[in-house]
C-alpha cells in the first residue's frame, strides 16, 4: 500500500544500507539507527532501502516483505510530493555500495527534489576513526585483544581499515582488524595477536548488523570459521554477536553526518550542487567539518565533480 507524506510535511529521510534477512540483526542494528532518525527529526518521513538485490528478493520471497533500494525508495517519495530528501547510508566505508549503490542512482534524480542531501558513510573523516575507536574501548577485555571482523573491498576505501587499524595501535588499544573479503585478513590480524602476546581474544563484526557473515564466517562451527581458526591456534575466543548499529555512539556519528551534510547544502546559496569532502579547510569547520553531497534548491544542476 502507498504511503502518503502530508500535504504540510514533503519532507523525508531514506535510510539505506545493504541491509539483512536477519529479523533479529534488523531489530538489533538497524531498527535503532531509523529511530534515531526519527527522534532527531520528527517533522520527517523516515523510510527504509536496501541496497542488497540478494536480501531484497529473500525478504520478498520468504517473509512477502517488500523493501525498496534507494532509487526506488526516492522515486517512490518523489511521486507521494516529498521535495526535500536527506539519505542516511548505513554503510561503514566510502567503498563501492555506497558511490555505486547510493551516491550515482540518486544524484541521477536530483532533479525530482528542490533538495537532496546525501550523508558520509560512518568511516569517512579522522574525527570518524577516532570516535569510532572511542566507543569500541570499553569493549577491549581486560586481559586480552578485540578482533573486529570488516566486510572488505577490492575498492580503495578499503583502506580505512587499515587506517582504524593504525589510530588504535597508536592509541595504546589492543585492537585488531581483519576482514571477510578485503585486507587485512584472519592471517594478518594473528600475526598481530602473537606479536602483542595475545592469548585472549573478544570478536566483534565491524559491520552495522551481526547478520550473516557474524553468525558463520565469524562465530559459525565450521572449520574455517574465525573462531574455529582462533580455537585452533590456542587463543581462548569469546564471541560478541553485536553490530556497530546497536552502539549508541555509532549512531550519534551517522546523526551527526547527516546534519552536517544538510549545513553544508544549507551554505550552498549559489544555487549548484556541491560535493563534499570531509575535512575541506575552504568550507567553514576546518578539518572537523564533514563534506556531505546535496542539491540545494538546484533541481537538474549539474553536480561539481
Amino acid at each position: 500500500m502507498t504511503r502518503k507524506v502530508s500535504p504540510d510535511i514533503c519532507r523525508a529521510v531514506l535510510v539505506a544500507g545493504f541491509g539483512t534477512t536477519h529479523s533479529d540483526a534488523l531489530e538489533e542494528g538497524i531498527l535503532p539507527c531509523e529511530e534515531a532518525v526519527r527522534r532527531a527529526w520528527p517533522d520527517r518521513t523516515v523510510r527504509r532501502a536496501f541496497t542488497s538485490r540478494g536480501v531484497v528478493r529473500v525478504l520478498r520471497e520468504r517473509d512477502r516483505v517488500l523493501v525498496d533500494s534507494p532509487e526506488e525508495a526516492a522515486r517512490r517519495l518523489a511521486g507521494e510530493g516529498c521535495r526535500d530528501l536527506q539519505v542516511l547510508p548505513l554503510i561503514v566505508i566510502p567503498g563501492e555500495e555506497y558511490h555505486e549503490k547510493i551516491l550515482k542512482p540518486l544524484l541521477a534524480l536530483r532533479g525530482l527534489f528542490r533538495r537532496l542531501v546525501i550523508a558520509a558513510p560512518l568511516l569517512s573523516a579522522t574525527r570518524d576513526f577516532q570516535e569510532v575507536l572511542t566507543v569500541l574501548e570499553p569493549f577491549i577485555p581486560r586481559d586480552g585483544g578485540l578482533l573486529l571482523m570488516g566486510h572488505g573491498s577490492t575498492h580503495p576505501a578499503n583502506a580505512a581499515y587499515g587506517h582504524l587499524q593504525c589510530m588504535g595501535e597508536d592509541r595504546g588499544l589492543p585492537i585488531y582488524l581483519g576482514t571477510v573479503e578485503g585486507y587485512p585478513e584472519l592471517p594478518q590480524a594473528l600475526r598481530r595477536l602473537k606479536r602483542d602476546g595475545i592469548n585472549k581474544v573478544r570478536m566483534m563484526p565491524l559491520m552495522i548488523v551481526a547478520g550473516d557473515h557474524a553468525k558463520n564466517d565469524m562465530a559459525g562451527p565450521d572449520e574455517d570459521s574465525w573462531k574455529s581458526r582462533l580455537i585452533r591456534e590456542g587463543f581462548e575466543v569469546e564471541v560478541m554477536m553485536r553490530g556497530l548499529g546497536g552502539m549508541e555512539g555509532v549512531r550519534k556519528i551517522f546523526l551527526r553526518h547527516l546534519e552536517e551534510a544538510g549545513e553544508t547544502v544549507r551554505e550552498n546559496t549559489a544555487g549548484a550542487d556541491w560535493v563534499g569532502r570531509p575535512g575541506r579547510a575552504d568550507k567553514p569547520g576546518g578539518a572537523d567539518r564533514q563534506g556531505g553531497i546535496g542539491a540545494a534548491d538546484a533541481a537538474g544542476e549539474t553536480a561539481a565533480e
